[in-house]
């Protein structure tokens, strides 16, 4: 009997879509223009739930000349999204580039004095927004005001500010864009905003907006990013805006394979590592964002496909790949990561009783140790109506360093197999939580790293193998089969199930690793300290028959990055080795946020 592995990286457009995938979530939108909608019509219909016009609301593109207005191309993106109940975000109004020079020149090419240049941007203001009022729902008012020069909060250089001196051609704008249509959302937006500097001058700003009583209702984030930048700051970025009580939009998001300064490359098909680092930026991307989905209402990708980006010619003319679809419209593995979250999300009440459902029982014992040389304890699940004469499937739940067997009681580990087990979602089963800190003194010391704890951790498979299976197989039914025998943990629970499951193939077919710690593989703790590994990392495989016969699944936080990157270690290696893994991030820290629902999902995938 072999082992079942889901195939979560199939992409299958008719499964889910991106807007099916986030309808309770935040919008997700698409910059297109007239030419996009000739061979991209369908694909916006169903992928999106709103679009912003790439150019052609911007100055320039309608009115080139003052009083000279050329609606058109504009007109035919709001009349598609119209006939198909899309959003339209409105982009941009004020921006000192892509605008005629009439909006603050005059003939001579004299600047104008700060009133005229008022006029000017009201009635422009004014003219374009009305006519839109009923179909676009926000509108970014001021675009790219913030400098990216140390010392220089404004752009001083901006042909706005030059004239009005101060913000004060912000707050202007804000206003007249108000006025023109009471009930749209307005927004500033900006690129850089995940650059701790920039970050700031724009957090100043929207703060003086909002303290001067100026009608702001969000911070639109361009995010135009590469295969190396760090999430983390996208999430500092959302934190810090959205305190102020404004909505984040992230309104040009794309991933570049390249560095923005790289020169003397130019991929037709990028590497593999490069599509690897883009299917997981893009995957941490949007865990971030469905965390913090009462903040981030809506998602902008900025171009349908890779052959509509701009970034085939910017900052230089290369052949890029920063979307979810490729240049004939097909989902690229990036989509499939994006879409996929849902097979590891968990209902609301997954871990709570509920009523008129069957729960397991817990019950604590003790079993001599040959390994440890004392009597050690575990506790023992046994599923709603156990019947001894039934022969059931075993998993070995195991806790962290600072923990010891009742460590999984804070994750209610008998409520979530229970509600599986009374959905159909997974077979009965016994679960066996022991201390997995295999030392004659099991008690959990006063600091948890130490070599010594380490090492008691790093013995538990000595004791697992050669005590607690067998004091298992005595007392209750268990299979010894490992299609029907798992291992799974916690933190340093989760190393030790990967080292367990590397070093018993033969026993368990099942492996999961919530959060994994450190010390698997040679690398440093912190503090400081080194350990030099349980495995080299050719060591971390198994034998050919079980290659593609185990199921691994391993999770982490959002909040959690040194697990992120430990996670991504081991990943390296089982990669190189030729071995198969599941890995997803979910919103949570190292604590029971990400383990509960680790467990809900390994339990469902198991036996």
């Amino acid at each position: 009997m072999g082992i079942t592995i889901p195939e979560r990286n199939v992409i299958n457009m008719k499964k889910i879509t991106l807007a099916e995938a986030y309808k309770d979530y935040f919008d997700i939108g698409v910059a297109i223009n007239p030419r996009v909608l000739e061979y991209g019509d369908e694909l916006i219909r169903t992928e999106f739930t709103s679009v912003t016009c790439e150019n052609e609301m911007k100055p320039v593109s309608v009115q080139p000349k003052r009083g000279e207005f050329t609606f058109e191309r504009a007109d035919v993106i709001a009349d598609f999204a119209a006939a198909n109940n899309l959003k339209i975000r409105g982009h941009t109004l004020v921006w000192h580039g892509q605008t005629s020079s009439w909006m603050y020149k005059n003939n001579n090419g004299e600047y104008l004095d700060k009133n005229l240049l008022y006029e000017y941007m009201r009635e422009h203001i004014n003219a374009v927004v009305k006519r839109y009022a009923d179909k676009v729902y926000c509108w970014d008012v001021v675009n790219e005001a913030v400098s990216d020069n140390d010392g220089e909060y404004l752009r001083e250089k901006s042909p706005y500010y030059e004239i009005a001196g101060s913000e004060e051609f912000i707050e202007k704008a804000f206003i007249y864009a108000h006025e023109a249509a009471p009930n749209a959302l307005l927004f500033y937006n900006d690129y850089n905003t995940e650059n701790p500097a920039k970050r700031e001058k724009v957090y100043k700003l929207c703060k003086s907006l909002l303290d001067k009583g100026v009608p702001i209702h969000g911070v639109g984030l361009q995010a135009h990013y590469d295969i190396y930048f760090d999430v983390n700051e996208l999430k500092k970025s959302i934190e810090l805006f959205s305190s102020l009580g404004l909505t984040v939009h992230l309104t040009e998001l794309d991933v570049s394979v390249y560095k923005f300064d790289e020169r003397g490359v130019d991929f037709e098909t990028p590497p593999e590592d490069r599509i690897k680092m883009q299917v997981e930026l893009y995957d941490k991307i949007f865990a971030v964002l469905r965390e913090n989905k009462d903040k981030v209402s809506s998602v902008t990708f900025w171009g349908l496909n890779d052959g509509a980006s701009w970034l085939n010619g910017f900052p230089v003319k290369r052949t890029n790949h920063p979307l979810l679809f490729d240049r004939a419209n097909q989902p690229k593995e990036a989509y499939g990561k994006v879409v996929d979250f849902g097979n590891y999300k968990t209902p609301d009440d997954f871990d709570a009783k509920k009523s008129g459902v069957a729960y397991g029982e817990l019950t604590e014992l003790e079993y001599n140790s040959k390994t440890t040389g004392n009597a050690r304890k575990c506790f023992v699940y046994t599923p709603p109506g156990y019947n001894p004469s039934v022969t059931y499937p075993v998993l070995y739940l195991l806790h962290g360093i600072g923990g010891t067997h009742t460590e999984w009681l804070g994750g209610a580990p008998s409520e979530i197999i229970s509600n599986l087990i009374a959905q159909g979602e997974a077979k009965p089963m016994i679960v066996v939580i022991p201390n997995i800190r295999a030392a004659y003194d099991d008690s959990v010391p006063p600091e948890g790293i130490t070599p010594e704890n380490i090492a008691a951790c790093d013995n538990f498979i000595n004791d697992l193998r050669d005590d607690l299976m067998a004091f298992i197989k005595e007392r209750y039914s268990v299979s010894v089969q490992r299609e029907q025998c798992a291992v799974a943990g916690l933190s340093m629970g989760g190393r030790e199930a990967l080292y367990i499951g590397a070093k018993m193939p033969e026993t368990f077919g099942y492996i999961g690793a919530f959060s994994p710690a450190p010390g698997l593989l040679p690398m440093d703790f912190p503090n400081d300290r080194k350990h030099n590994g349980q495995l080299t990392a050719d060591e971390m495989t198994f034998p050919e028959q079980y290659k593609d016969n185990t199921l691994i699944l391993m999770c982490s936080g959002t909040e959690e990055e040194m697990f992120n990157h430990i996670a991504d270690a081991y990943k390296k290696a089982f990669e190189e080795n030729g071995v198969k893994y599941e890995y997803y991030i979910t919103p949570g820290g190292h604590d029971f946020r990400t383990w509960k629902n680790g467990l809900y999902n390994f339990a469902k995938n198991i036996f």
